[in-house]
């Protein structure tokens, strides 16, 4: 096992430290399994054999579950901002202000604009009100409760890959999938049409934006690798 594949084997034993009643006692030997994990990378000595502890680590890794919170603070930041597009939406469409521009381009930008931050606010209202997680990692696959679309859950034979891409000044995790197609016939109309407009920019029908995740992004990034390249 090379330095980044212990690191990334680390990063899951100690980013769900805390997350049972029990797990208080394991504390105290976390630096005696970094130790371990370190060794396996060379193995070990018993009855004259030279074992390897790669195999336990793998499965160790494959069972340990993530839970990843929702940044709702994030979430009321775009309500907010939802709501000022609105106002002046509403505004374009009742009054048009006086300028170069044709009132009924106005008007037009006016109902898109309220119509797009509606839904949009509607959304962040409704992640405000729920209490479940954004994602949870387990040996199954990703189960997906950041975007617009229901939640659902991703399988790990569905997936061949992720990637971080940042867009602007955000850092998005786009998740690629063996066959889209299949994997967009599990979603109502229109789901499918937002995913697609999603493929057709980033080659992935799901993107998860870091900042509606209180998670590190290139962390989450490097034990979604791991775990893709070590699913059997």
């Amino acid at each position: 096992m090379n330095p980044a594949g212990i690191n990334d084997f680390y990063d899951f034993y100690t980013s769900n430290l805390f997350q049972t009643h029990a797990t208080w006692r394991l504390f105290s030997a976390q630096n005696l399994l970094y130790r371990c994990i370190c060794a396996g990378s060379h193995g070990f000595v018993w009855s004259g054999k030279q074992h390897s502890l790669l195999p336990l680590l793998s499965i160790m890794t494959q069972k340990q579950q993530i839970i990843v919170p929702a940044n709702k603070r994030f979430a009321l930041f775009v309500l907010l901002g939802s709501i000022l597009f609105i106002t002046i939406g509403l505004i374009l469409i009742r009054s048009a202000p006086e300028s170069n521009y044709s009132p009924i381009l106005l008007k037009t930008i006016g109902f898109i604009g309220t119509a797009f931050f509606s839904f949009t606010g509607l959304f962040c209202f409704r992640k405000l009100l729920d209490n479940k997680p954004a994602l949870i990692i387990n040996e199954i696959g990703i189960w997906n409760n950041t975007s617009i679309i229901s939640s659902h859950t991703i399988k790990w034979s569905e997936l061949r890959g992720v990637g971080l891409t940042k867009i602007g000044n955000e850092k998005i995790l786009f998740l690629y999938l063996n066959d889209n197609k299949s994997f967009l016939m599990k979603f109502n109309l229109m789901e499918r049409l937002l995913m697609r407009l999603n493929l057709s920019f980033s080659n992935s029908p799901i993107g998860i934006a870091s900042r509606s995740l209180k998670y590190n992004s290139e962390k989450l990034n490097r034990q979604l690798q791991y775990r893709i390249s070590n699913w059997t």
